[in-house]
């Protein structure tokens, strides 16, 4: 019983804590430190007000520092079978758990796995009406950019304060600013008119940049997409396509070093085999008749 003791204090330590250090409420326990409230102060986050707190399925004194039960009935189900015999809990808190402070600051993806997916502790918002077979291919492609170094764009827009959305796009891929969302078909690669393949995952971190720059330099952005290209249509997809396209298509082993993913902002979509792929889903294949064949 001693290791699981000293595992929930420390989880206890991490999280009762005030600004100002005689106020601290552990200071009687003899813990002499100075830390913060995860909501600064705004919700009572102290466990010590009464002598036994209900934590999970544990049931701590605050005064002996001593687990004194277990709770028999928990909400947390084992995924395989349903029943309470196991209940898993988070080690460290998330780290936008100050954002969400009428949330436990341990919970994952507000306690909503069906409906929300959150890779890194970071936000991840799905628009309404997603299907579960888009969700599994977001997931899909985002381990893919993980995977290959790819995924640094998707990891700075999560750490943004404001709320982005990926929706479900039918035929091509969108950025729109007005609602902050990427539209999105994972089942579209792109054959450019360079002849180069690029997979849904490479288009998917083609429209990331878009949503990024409109996060971080949203009067460029608007600038840019303004102002009209030759090439590409508009400075802003020149900027995408020149910078970060070509980036994620080498990543992904999609071009090699030295080629160019296009030199436009056309090309032709076409169906492929995965959300990761640049393989055609209904190739046509030709074999020649005997006669037909070159000896």
């Amino acid at each position: 019983m001693k290791p699981l003791k000293i595992v929930l204090s420390i989880l206890l330590l991490a999280s009762f804590v005030t600004s100002n250090a005689d106020e601290y409420p552990w200071k009687k326990y003899g813990f002499d430190l100075k830390v913060v409230t995860l909501s600064n102060g705004k919700y009572q986050e102290f466990h010590d007000l009464k002598d036994v707190v209900e934590i999970g399925s544990v049931l701590f004194n605050t005064q002996t520092q001593q687990i004194v039960g277990f709770v028999e009935k928990d909400t947390l189900y084992v995924e395989a079978d349903l029943t309470p015999h196991i209940v898993s809990r988070w080690i460290s808190p998330d780290p936008l758990s100050e954002e969400y402070s009428s949330w436990s600051p341990y919970n994952y993806a507000l306690n909503n796995p069906i409906i929300f997916i959150d890779p890194d502790g970071q936000k991840v918002v799905y628009a309404n009406g997603v299907s579960a077979e888009f969700k599994s291919s977001f997931g899909q492609a985002v381990q893919h950019l993980n995977k290959n170094g790819a995924g640094g764009m998707l990891s700075k827009l999560e750490k943004s304060d404001k709320i982005y959305y990926v929706g479900e796009a039918n035929g091509g891929s969108s950025y729109d600013p007005k609602t902050n969302t990427i539209s999105w078909d994972p089942t579209q690669a792109l054959l450019t008119n360079e002849l180069h393949e690029l997979s849904p995952t490479s288009i998917l971190n083609h429209e990331v940049d878009h949503a990024l720059q409109h996060d971080q330099n949203p009067d460029q952005q608007k600038i840019d997409g303004k102002t009209p290209d030759s090439q590409y249509g508009n400075k802003e997809e020149k900027r995408v396509i020149e910078g970060s396209e070509q980036k994620t298509a080498i990543k992904l082993g999609e071009i090699k070093e030295g080629e160019v993913t296009r030199k436009d902002h056309g090309g032709t979509l076409y169906e492929t085999t995965s959300p990761t792929s640049t393989n055609w889903k209904n190739e046509v294949i030709v074999k020649p008749k005997e006669d037909e064949k070159i000896k």
